[in-house]
């Protein structure tokens, strides 16, 4: 591909510049000719190649995808157990027949799923239920600026997300269609008695011909609607209702595809989120799932038992999932989110701990970003630690509201926790991240997010997570300017970069290892026995490294030749984890007096116990 048929191709993208600023300049006494002017910016197509590229240096990550298979499989023996789970309680032996069977029947027929793999992933779109999938906001746009096979090369990641969830949607249509289709022969009471001359039943011939039936034989197309919506639902894929605000949401950033760098997935969340909403007691305000839940039939005529049963199945197992999470957070055997501030999160770092992890021995073992299960188990983790970092006195309230059934205070006291921890977590969502970082940016006031929110913005341009991901550097480098976040984002430039200390002026080390933080999404860490670190958790109380700037003089902008070239705040840092008093270092004097008497006694007052009380 030479420049100049990269120029020619570009050219055809819609939109003149030339014509584009001369107008523009002639626009600041314009009002009306400004908002024409800002629409057809909004909805310029050229936005599609941008979208389509930035999207897949999203996705780009092995970690993504290996996210990605996690959640679906998941989801896919999730929705069974569910199921046979509520046959249990509910003495149902037909739920638990149909649990059975849906599982059973996975991979039934599972030869024509391989050819139809192949060909979603040569089509680069579903086969089963082609146009409907996750990748959304890409339009072949590089085909433009690369020829067909260059642009089918620049969308691998697009076109992998497509493929497994293909896989995914293949094998639980599949499951559901054979327990749906075995349901049937076995109301019918067909013999099963084998034909002497074929070899098969009248079982089995209604069987195979039932299932093959729930396929379109030339396009390969989904003929079922409810094993099509089954397998939609499990991979969040369900197609938003266009009447609904978050399909509203999808048309208006469909029409103008300059919002998708700000929100580049609009289905896939909305779904994960109404998933695990259905599964929680904030359900109840669906009234989709109040028709279910309680037999509705006036509300819906076309309510049929089973799905009340499938309702009321998910309703019970996800709210064992949150008494479970309840339990655990107390007793301090799941993490959340952790504190607002990045430097205490800093601080809670450099002992092992990990957001959104299982606690289990001295080991952490996260689960942040397995959905549906990690938004209701993270949710309850989340509202934990909200109410561990209240004053005692409004803890206090919140026991009495529970103890004497104060409604009015437990409902103003425990509504805002529950709002403030469902918030929090959905902001710790990566699909999310772009939304919640941009209306941080907008409503900063001193600056400091918007700049931050805008570095990285163009760094996510520039690289994409695969190769930023390559980064073998073992340390956090500062980044203070544009071009220090594009270096430290750089597999080999980042080591050039200025080294973060803490206050120890020590080196601020990454966790896990290279291979790890490349492939890994689910790196264990464990407890570092840092004594300082746990003692400052024990205090809740964070020391910063030392100011960068003083009386106006950045220390970061003197070069010292005689220290291969490190600037005096690098130099400064050194000298206070290094230099010794008394024959001790900072760090060295500092661990000596926390395991004295006198820190222990001195400290008493201050310290959290286990439930966070002072």
């Amino acid at each position: 591909v030479s420049l100049t048929s990269i120029r020619a191709n570009l050219a055809r993208f819609d939109g003149d510049f030339e014509k584009f600023m001369m107008k523009a300049s002639m626009l600041d006494q314009d009002a009306k000719g400004m908002m024409k002017l800002l629409r057809f910016v909004f909805k310029n197509r050229g936005w599609d190649l941008a979208n389509e590229v930035w999207i897949n240096f999203l996705l780009s990550s092995p970690k993504t995808h290996l996210v990605n298979i996690t959640s679906n499989l998941v989801m896919t023996l999730l929705r069974p157990g569910e199921n046979y789970f509520y046959g249990l309680v509910s003495n149902n032996k037909q739920m638990r027949q149909e649990a059975i069977r849906t599982v059973a029947g996975l991979f039934h027929n599972y030869r024509d799923m391989l050819t139809y793999l192949k060909k979603a992933w040569q089509n680069e779109d579903g086969v089963l239920d082609a146009g409907i999938g996750k990748v959304e906001g890409v339009e072949r746009a590089t085909n433009l600026i690369f020829g067909k096979k260059g642009g089918a090369l620049s969308r691998s990641a697009t076109r992998l997300l497509t493929l497994e969830d293909e896989f995914f949607k293949q094998i639980n249509y599949r499951g559901k269609l054979y327990a749906n289709v075995i349901g049937r022969a076995e109301d019918l009471k067909l013999s099963k008695k084998k034909n002497k001359e074929t070899g098969r039943s009248e079982y089995d011939e209604f069987v195979e011909t039932e299932f093959e039936k729930g396929f379109d034989q030339k396009t390969g197309l989904a003929q079922n609607t409810e094993a099509l919506d089954y397998a939609r639902e499990l991979t969040f894929t369900k197609d938003l209702d266009p009447s609904s605000a978050s399909g509203k949401l999808n048309s208006f950033i469909n029409d103008h595809p300059i919002f998708r760098q700000i929100l580049p997935f609009v289905r896939t969340p909305v779904n994960i989120a109404t998933s695990a909403i259905d599964r929680s007691p904030l359900g109840l305000l669906r009234k989709d799932v109040r028709t279910k839940l309680f037999n509705d039939i006036e509300a819906n005529p076309n309510l049929t038992i089973k799905e009340v049963r499938e309702a009321r199945a998910k309703f019970a197992f996800g709210n064992v999932i949150l008494g479970t999470s309840a339990m655990l957070a107390y007793m301090g055997l799941i993490t959340g989110g952790g504190p607002k501030r990045n430097q205490d999160r800093i601080r809670l770092r450099k002992t092992g701990w990990q957001p959104y992890s299982f606690k289990i021995g001295d080991k952490y073992y996260p689960y942040g970003r397995v959905e549906p299960i990690a938004m209701i188990m993270g949710t309850v983790a989340d509202m934990q630690e909200i109410h561990s970092e209240l004053l005692p006195e409004e803890q206090l309230r919140i026991t009495e509201a529970l103890q004497l059934s104060f409604y009015s205070t437990l409902l103003t006291t425990g509504t805002g926790i529950t709002m403030q921890a469902v918030s929090k977590n959905l902001a710790s969502k990566t699909y999310l991240k772009g939304l919640s970082d941009a209306l941080l940016a907008v409503l900063d006031q001193d600056g400091y997010r918007m700049n931050r929110f805008i570095t990285s913005a163009i760094t996510s341009r520039i690289f994409p997570s695969f190769v930023r991901n390559l980064n073998t550097d073992p340390y956090w480098r500062e980044t203070r300017t544009l071009i220090d976040r594009v270096r430290s984002a750089s597999p080999y430039f980042s080591e050039f970069g200025e080294i973060r200390y803490d206050f120890l002026g020590e080196p601020d080390k990454k966790p896990g290892t290279t291979l790890g933080r490349l492939i890994n999404p689910f790196m264990v860490t464990e407890d570092t026995g840092d004594i300082v670190y746990e003692a400052l958790n024990d205090l809740n109380h964070t020391i910063t490294p030392p100011p960068q700037a003083k009386n106006g003089i950045q220390y970061s902008e003197f070069i010292l030749p005689d220290e291969k070239n490190k600037n005096a705040y690098e130099k400064y840092n050194e000298l206070i984890g290094t230099v010794k008093i008394g024959e001790q270092t900072l760090r060295q004097a500092l661990e000596e007096y926390i395991q004295s008497p006198e820190y222990e006694e001195a400290t008493k007052p201050y310290k959290f116990d286990e439930r966070n009380f002072y």
